[in-house]
């Protein structure tokens, strides 16, 4: 099964870029992948990758299907089908994911580090030691026209959050990602060691349903790191909703229209909506 994979600037897609059609099936999902790129034992990824993505085999519910005195107009439905593990199809993303940094990044597997939380935060996939991006991400953040600075001067730790959905251009997969990785920018402007990290990230969403099979990787760039750690410290954001959850609802409050400005005010490429 082919997947393109394409580079997006922000969420800008007029400026989206396929770099590459990669070929992924079972055999991708071997030891060697699994091995570094997906957090959680599963013994089998390349037959649940088969089962769920390449030939999706949906197997019936025989109570859902079958009982016929399920009372009709109620405010519940029988489930007639089993359906996918969401586990399972984040460890599928994951593992596309650590595939991407090999093959688009060229990264190795040593360079891509799970990570998770030392206290009850949220927190993103993974961070990726990028030493340098490839010369395809200068490219497109040029025609972009964001400053060269911006990217001569970006981190080696880049942190990325992987998404799998039926279409890789849906909003809400990256507004989801999005808060996972300010949780994380916001610890990144309370360290001297990572405060150069903050505001820079990679969202990779891989869209699996037909006609629609493509591997988005959205650059974050921040406009100004300075203004953005105000943001992230300023009260009300850092004081009184010190927790994650808290930092959400404050985000999506308001119907996502401060989630909406800190996008399109703070990184390049977010189109206004």
């Amino acid at each position: 099964m082919n997947f393109e994979i394409c580079v997006i600037p922000g969420r800008s897609f007029q400026h989206k870029e396929t770099i590459q059609t990669r070929s992924i099936g079972r055999s991708s999902f071997g030891p060697s992948a699994t091995s570094f790129a997906g957090s959680y034992q599963i013994r089998d990824m390349g037959r649940h990758f088969e089962d769920y993505i390449v030939r999706p085999q949906q197997v019936g519910l025989i109570g859902g299907q079958f009982h016929g005195s399920f009372p009709p107009n109620f405010a519940y439905q029988p489930l007639l089908d089993k359906q996918r593990s969401p586990g399972v199809i984040g460890n599928i993303g994951e593992t596309v994911c650590g595939i991407v940094g090999l093959r688009a990044l060229g990264l190795r597997a040593i360079d891509i580090v799970h990570i998770r939380a030392t206290t009850p935060k949220r927190a993103p996939d993974f961070v990726f030691n990028i030493a340098s991006l490839p010369t395809a991400f200068h490219q497109i953040a040029d025609r972009m026209e964001i400053p060269a600075s911006a990217m001569e001067f970006s981190p080696n730790w880049w942190p990325a959050e992987a998404k799998t959905t039926k279409r890789a251009n849906h909003v809400t997969p990256f507004d989801d990602a999005f808060i996972q990785l300010v949780c994380y920018w916001r610890e990144c402007s309370r360290s001297d060691v990572f405060q150069h990290s903050m505001g820079y990230g990679l969202i990779i969403i891989t869209g699996y349903e037909s006609g629609h099979r493509n591997i988005n990787v959205f650059m974050l760039i921040p406009r100004n790191q300075c203004v953005l750690a105000r943001y992230l410290q300023m009260t009300g954001v850092s004081k009184k909703t010190a927790a994650d959850s808290k930092l959400a609802s404050h985000l999506l409050a308001d119907s996502k229209v401060r989630l909406r400005k800190l996008q399109e005010t703070m990184f390049y490429g977010i189109p206004k909506v």
